[in-house]
């Protein structure tokens, strides 16, 4: 199931970055706003489609909104503010599903990851999202459309895993790669797009978690157990380390694939 729709109170902050970053993705985008101000309600209602709550302020906004929409996104950089806390009091007393995503403790990009895998999983296709108003943090405003934006993409790939990556189909190639550079070749080929910019976009440390998926499938493929020594002989040179251990050859070429990748896969993200 799909995103179609963003839906928020569109105050400065999260909540009116995300009905921006809704027009640019081409999504619906609407909701309910306690906007006191008639011009600010109208230019709310033609940019975004907005409707004004008549009583009941920010709160019967916020209640609207989250019961308009099939699940919430909460958005902050550290502790949630007052708001930010109402609406989860809101979604808990609905019993409607929702993801606080503190991005002072998560990467951009590994928030856009977990919203994906968190969104995979529900019948979603209208999204309300709030979060750190501007008063609070202007930051965030500059950092959830891009954020949203990493989302849509990981979101319209298809299908694979979001929080790792998955062995590639079996090639039809019957000789294996001789050298790193063909090996790389042969990867970044066979990967489905989702795990190349999963990859991409990881951090070097991240690397070593693909061992048990990405690395099996080089050791396995490659015929490096079976001595495809002038592949091994070419990871040694490439790695450039004296006592190298043959053990470390898939690590050597999924560094090199991580690195040509993230010339040509890397979302643009502010960190």
């Amino acid at each position: 199931m799909m995103v179609r729709k963003i839906i928020a109170s569109g105050s400065e902050g999260v909540s009116r970055a995300a009905l921006e970053a809704a027009v640019k993705l081409g999504l619906s985008s609407g909701g309910w706003t306690a906007e006191s101000d008639q011009a600010g309600r109208q230019d709310l209602a033609a940019r975004f489609g907005l409707k004004a709550v008549e009583a009941g302020g920010i709160e019967e906004a916020d209640r609207l909104n989250l019961l308009e929409a099939d699940a919430s996104l909460l958005l902050t950089c550290g502790e949630m503010d007052p708001r930010t806390k109402q609406v989860r009091r809101l979604c808990k007393r609905s019993e409607k599903p929702y993801l606080h995503l503190d991005l002072k403790s998560t990467g951009a990009f590994q928030a856009a990851r977990d919203l994906a895998q968190w969104i995979s999983g529900l019948e979603a296709q209208v999204l309300h999202v709030a979060g750190t108003d501007a008063s609070h943090d202007s930051a965030m405003a500059g950092i959830v459309p891009d954020l949203l934006e990493a989302f849509f993409y990981l979101h319209l790939m298809p299908a694979g895993t979001v929080s790792g990556v998955r062995q590639p189909a079996q090639p039809e190639e019957r000789v294996p790669p001789l050298s790193v550079s063909e090996a790389v070749a042969r990867l970044k080929n066979h990967l489905p797009l989702k795990d190349k910019t999963t990859i991409a976009n990881m951090s070097e440390s991240e690397l070593e978690i693909l061992d048990g998926s990405l690395g099996e499938y080089i050791r396995t493929a490659f015929g490096l157990p079976a001595g495809n020594n002038a592949l091994l002989e070419s990871c040694r040179w490439v790695s450039k380390q004296t006592g190298f251990e043959r053990d470390n050859a898939a690590a050597v070429i999924i560094r090199q694939l991580w690195q040509e990748l993230k010339r040509t896969h890397t979302l643009r993200i502010i960190k």
